[in-house]
């Protein structure tokens, strides 16, 4: 995966509808959606749950980048 900066761009709009995760709306010439995980495991299920159906060719979100290890562990995907 990519190295990815985790900061929340200015004019990121959040749509957190999760207790454990903060999720927030991105516009730019590529919209993403950025997820910050308060569990780096759910970071790494996630990032691996999106490898497994984007292997597959299942309809899901692709996955830009994610880091785990990063604190707060994060992922990014496209709009």
């Amino acid at each position: 995966m990519a190295v990815i900066d985790g900061q929340v761009p200015d004019g990121a709009r959040e749509i957190t509808t999760g207790q454990a995760n903060r999720v927030w709306h991105i516009d730019g010439l590529v919209p993403y959606v950025l997820k910050h995980y308060g569990d780096p495991a759910r970071a790494a299920n996630e990032a691996a749950a999106l490898a497994l159906l984007a292997q597959h060719q299942a309809p899901a979100p692709k996955l830009l980048a994610a880091d785990p290890q990063a604190t707060p562990a994060l992922s990014r995907s496209p709009i």
